[in-house]
């Protein structure tokens, strides 16, 4: 199998893991991979194209309309349709930017919504997403679930357990300042610190207990912190996957989370789930993490054995599977 793959410039860190590892994958099962930028033109000797860099509802690369082979996109999610004032802190020129930018993805759109023959994304919800939003076929969409990094993070033998943890981009769907507002209002004795590592954090985090790292910091760092917290809180709105969640799990650290979008998919049976809105829900259960040991060894142990089903091997397998069947179906519309 031969593919062309779209790979511009610049864009995001966490494609470029995805992509690196599905690729490198499918390379050992005798794929040829062909990437190409803006200064290159479409390959010509491919079994099919692939764009695995579709992140918020963004159209394929409109390069791929004149392609002659079935064309593939991974679109990680839409939620930037859905809740566009929960993107930017930055004023409402940044806003009336953003809800730009959402009109030209959806006009764009409208020139692939029946020029593409296939489109992966990374959760049931996503899924969900997609099609109400940017009003694709749902039959024309495959979930297949991303993995972590399996040298990084594991268990340990010995861990701290001597913080709270969130991770995250610095957006408004992230929903740090009601993680705040709950850690404020703990009162139980022996109270944790709540680690923040939210790379250009901007909030107010003077808060007794709150240690902040606001800075970009490596994946090994990142795996340390997850490694020893008591616990990982992830309160968003909303999310399409959730990349730190099966990182949590991988390490044994119990989750809270909210309910609904990816986070309650990712998660489900084996994390404390919490109302977004709800500052008490938040509060009730670090308190809870903090204070019940056998809850925390219960969701250790669930969490670790939840991670198992998460490989990047099983990734890129369900990756070539549906890419040889979007090529199978066009070789036999081909023969008509």
């Amino acid at each position: 199998m031969k593919i062309g793959v779209w790979i511009p410039d610049k864009y995001l860190n966490s494609v470029h893991i995805y992509y690196e590892q599905v690729s490198n994958i499918l390379t050992k099962k005798d794929v040829q991979i062909f990437p190409f930028n803006k200064n290159d033109s479409l390959p010509d000797e491919v079994d099919l194209y692939w764009d695995p860099t579709c992140t918020g509802g963004k159209n394929p690369n409109r390069r791929f309309l004149n392609r002659k082979k079935p064309l593939v996109a991974t679109v990680h999610g839409a939620s930037n349709f859905a809740l566009p004032h929960h993107y930017t802190y930055y004023g409402w020129m940044q806003q009336v930017k953003g809800y730009w930018i959402n009109f030209q993805r959806k006009l764009f759109w409208n020139l692939f919504r029946n020029n593409i023959e296939g489109i992966i994304t990374v959760s049931h919800f996503a899924k969900e997403e997609i099609v109400r939003e940017l009003n694709l076929n749902a039959d024309k969409i495959k979930v297949i679930y991303h993995s972590y990094d399996k040298t990084l993070f594991r268990p340990l033998e010995k861990r701290s357990n001597d913080f709270l943890l969130h991770v995250s981009v610095f957006q408004p769907i992230k929903n740090i300042d009601t993680l705040l507002k709950a850690y404020r209002e703990i009162s139980i004795e022996n109270k944790l610190p709540l680690v923040l590592i939210v790379p250009g954090f901007k909030g107010d985090a003077n808060i007794s207990g709150v240690q902040l790292i606001d800075h970009p910091i490596s994946q090994q760092e990142v795996a340390k912190y997850m490694q020893n917290a008591k616990a990982f809180i992830l309160p968003s709105f909303r999310e399409s996957f959730g990349l730190p969640l099966i990182e949590a799990m991988a390490c044994g650290t119990p989750i809270i989370t909210s309910y609904g979008s990816a986070t309650e998919e990712i998660s489900k049976d084996v994390a404390i789930l919490c109302r977004p809105h709800q500052m008490e829900d938040w509060k009730i259960a670090m308190e809870q993490i903090m204070s019940n040991k056998n809850l925390w060894n219960e969701l250790h142990k669930r969490g670790i054995d939840k991670a198992q089903d998460f490989s990047w091997e099983k990734s890129a397998t369900a990756h070539l599977n549906y890419f040889q069947s979007l090529i199978n179906k066009s070789s036999l519309h081909d023969n008509f």
